[in-house]
């Protein structure tokens, strides 16, 4: 009978040992545990405010909150070849880019005595420059240089980022300064110019993180495509006709006149003592001769 009684207890005891070494018997094992919980995450701004980065932010929290940092690299490359048809690779660099969903941004056709030149300045999908790189090799009979640089702005996205959520906040308390506290005209008139003082900040901050953006989702390519061809003298841009010509003598002529004009109206002292000298010559020569 008493061996059967403790079988009976036995789970009993069991279950009671359990409850009390599980995580919520010790208060400060509660505590503890509250204080390890990952903190809320912070509330998305106001899509009246900043629209167009809401996105942008929201993902950054999410990312914040998963240990993942979305890297913000500019990517610029600088490139000069030389190809057989200048012409011909115009046109193909131009399908190129739009393969590749990039817009050409400006474009400069140069002549000289010796090579055709065209500089060309396209902007490419980041995730697409590495296959455009690839479209150029078949162009190229001869490559000068390639230049690819990267600046990585990731940490100044994030601080900026941070900061604008910051500066949103300030300007919602002085908004709300300015609705349910402002008594005073002095206090109205403050509220408002730290609110206009503090909106400029943010609309500068906004801009910066657009730039960014834009600029680590586009990639600029700077392209120099030349085309060498035979020496050949510079003709002559414009030729001058007979009539003009016999203009431009009457005109030079006229100007001779004067110039000599003014050179004897220049020297007329010289003049007046050579004209003494020639009028009292016999006189100056008879005293040498005495």
């Amino acid at each position: 009978m008493k061996k059967l009684l403790f079988y009976l207890a036995f789970p009993i005891l069991l279950l009671a040992c359990s409850d009390r070494s599980g995580p919520g018997f010790s208060a400060k094992e509660a505590s503890t545990q509250v204080a390890m919980a990952p903190p809320p995450p912070p509330p998305p701004p106001d899509m009246d405010d900043a629209e167009e980065l809401a996105y942008d932010q929201s993902s950054q929290q999410e990312q914040s909150q998963n240990g993942v940092v979305e890297r913000k690299i500019l990517r610029t490359v600088n490139t000069r070849f030389q190809t057989e048809d200048l012409n011909a690779t115009t046109a193909y660099l131009e399908a190129l880019t739009k393969k590749h969903n990039g817009f050409v941004t400006s474009m400069n056709h140069t002549n000289s005595t010796y090579e055709l030149n065209n500089q060309m300045q396209v902007s490419i999908p980041a995730e697409n420059l590495d296959a455009f790189l690839e479209g150029l090799k078949s162009q190229s009979v001869y490559t000068d240089y390639t230049r690819i640089s990267a600046q990585d702005v990731t940490e100044e996205f994030y601080d900026i980022s941070t900061r604008l959520i910051t500066k949103k906040e300030v300007r919602d308390r002085y908004v709300d300064i300015l609705r349910n506290r402002a008594q005073t005209v002095e206090d109205i008139l403050n509220a408002e110019d730290k609110i206009r003082v503090i909106q400029e900040e943010i609309e500068s901050i906004e801009g910066r993180l657009k730039f960014l953006n834009t600029r680590a989702a586009m990639s600029q390519v700077h392209l120099d495509v030349y085309q060498k061809i035979p020496y050949a003298e510079q003709p002559d841009r414009y030729q001058t006709s007979f009539f003009s010509k016999i203009k431009s003598s009457f005109v030079n002529g006229w100007e001779l006149i004067q110039g000599l004009v003014i050179g004897m109206i220049a020297i007329w002292p010289l003049l007046i003592i050579f004209g003494l000298l020639i009028y009292f010559r016999r006189n100056i020569f008879g005293v040498f001769k005495r």
